[in-house]
Order: structure tokens, then C-alpha cells, then sequence
């Protein structure tokens, strides 16, 4: 990550230059960098209950950014420019080849590169099924909550993103715990608990696990999950670090379905959140 004015980094781009070239204006957050065009860039109307953003990215011609899925639904919007989208499934996330579970970051990244020979390496990856779409300027693009996906920009590009999620308490946590984009959820959710497994306060996330989980979904998908869910997701973690809970002795103090409201618990917190590798 290299510090660098707009102006000095927009120059670099349109002279062609080898700085321009190599650089990559990514995530910035428009409310906070860019204020004064926000009224410009009104949330489409299909974005109900937003997560983040909306984001800017300003990419060169050429640019290729690395397969991944991100845990919320995304609406890309090119301002100026064009982008070339390849989009896969999320189920089954093996074959995608992930990072392993521990990986830096919010986004999961594959390992696979496209437009490479990837049969010996990555022997259960395939194409099929692969939708690839162009988006031109005026355009938008929904990109559903863990698909993975690759985007090449074919030019100079100006782009604006939005993530958000489905109106109501829980229902987008209900949606993305179904078939196909369980695969994707449950393997972000459990990268995100290695991220922190190395933590002195391990032990207390996994004795505060009902609370702790709420509260990180709250915080990260704006969801409260439901007796239900939340059963669910704890039973997921139970059984990816039972050694764990044995070795630390770490005993849930009550049943998921029954857990009383509570304002503190150990937080679970994405650890390298400005990781792109």
C-alpha cells in the first residue's frame, strides 16, 4: 500500500506511464474520501439494507484482480471504462482451491489464476459453469454474496461498489445459510475464527461463543441471527475446534436457543483487513 495524491496518481494514469500502470486506487470509501460526490452516486434502489460503502476503484488497463468471494451482495457499477467478469458458484468451495483457513483478510482468495494451465496443480478446478460478462460504462453488475469471482479491467476504469444485504433481521443470514452459498459462508466464518485461534482471548471467544458470534454478525453483516441460526453456526464451530474447547475446558454456559442478551463478550475481529494478497 503506497501513499499517493489523487491528482499525482490520476496523471500517472492518463501519461501511461510504468507508476501509472503498476497502481491501483482500490476501496476507498466514498462518504469518507470522496463527500462532495456522494450525492452523486445514490444507492440503486434495490439496496435495501447496506453494509458498506459505496466504495471507488480506480484501475488501470490490464489490471487482474486475484479470484475471491466477499460475504456480502455487491452491485458493480462502472462510471467510466469497461470490466470483464468471470463469476463461479460458491458450492463446492474446495474446488475453487482457497487460501487455507487462517488467511489475512475479509475477502477469501483462490489460489487458482485464470487463463493459466491449472490442470496439474488444481486438478478438481474447472471452467464449467463459469458466467463471464462485460460491463460497460452506464452498467451494473449484481454479484450475489460468495460467488467467486475475477475481474480483468479492459481499460482505464472508473468503478463505484456497493455492498449491502436483504432487508429484515435475519434475512439475509437465512439466505446465505442455504445451498449454494453455505459452502462460502461456513468457510469464511471458520477462516475468520483461525484468524483469531492464535489470541490469548481464544478461550474466552470460544466459552462466550452464542455472544460473540452475535455480536460479530451484527457488526459485520448488520444481522442478528435467530435461536435457530445461531445453533446452527455454533455447531459449526464446535465441531472445527473441538480440540480447542477441550484443551481450554471451554464450556458454553448455555444453549444457543436460550442464551440471555448480553452487552460484552470477547470480539472476534478480522485480522489484515487491508490484505489483498
Amino acid at each position: 500500500i503506497e501513499r499517493l495524491s489523487f491528482g499525482n496518481y490520476c496523471k500517472n494514469l492518463l501519461k501511461n506511464n510504468k507508476k501509472g500502470n503498476s497502481s491501483y486506487m482500490a476501496a476507498q470509501n466514498v462518504p469518507r474520501v470522496f463527500p462532495h460526490l456522494e450525492r452523486e452516486l445514490p444507492l440503486p434502489k434495490y439496496v435495501l439494507k447496506k453494509h458498506n460503502g459505496p466504495y471507488m476503484w480506480l484501475a488501470p488497463k490490464g489490471h487482474y484482480e486475484f479470484m475471491h468471494m466477499d460475504p456480502d451482495d455487491n452491485f458493480l457499477i462502472i462510471l467510466e471504462g469497461q470490466k470483464r467478469v468471470k463469476l463461479f458458484s460458491p458450492s463446492p468451495v474446495s474446488r475453487m482451491y482457497p487460501n487455507p483457513l487462517g488467511s489475512k483478510g475479509k475477502t477469501i482468495q483462490s489460489r487458482v489464476i485464470l487463463g493459466e494451465n491449472n490442470e496439474e496443480k488444481y486438478p478438481q478446478f474447472s471452467e464449467e459453469g463459469m458466467i463471464e460478462v462485460t460491463v460497460n460504462a452506464g452498467e451494473m453488475l449484481f454479484i450475489p454474496a460468495f460467488f467467486w469471482h475475477q475481474v480483468t479491467t479492459t481499460t482505464n476504469t472508473l468503478s463505484v461498489n456497493i455492498f449491502f444485504g436483504d432487508d429484515g433481521e435475519n434475512d439475509f443470514l437465512e439466505k446465505i445459510m442455504k445451498f449454494p452459498q453455505w459452502d462460502g459462508f461456513s468457510y469464511w466464518l471458520l477462516n475468520i475464527l483461525e484468524q483469531n485461534r492464535k489470541l490469548a482471548i481464544f478461550p474466552e471467544i470460544l466459552r462466550d461463543l452464542p455472544f460473540s458470534l452475535t455480536q460479530f454478525l451484527i457488526k459485520q453483516l448488520h444481522e442478528t441471527p435467530s435461536a435457530k441460526q445461531l445453533e446452527r453456526l455454533v455447531a459449526l464451530v464446535r465441531e472445527r475446534f473441538a480440540e480447542d474447547f477441550m484443551k481450554h475446558k471451554a464450556i458454553i454456559s448455555c444453549p444457543a436457543s436460550t442464551f440471555p442478551k448480553r452487552k460484552h463478550a470477547r470480539q472476534i475481529k478480522i485480522r489484515g483487513l487491508k490484505w489483498r494478497g
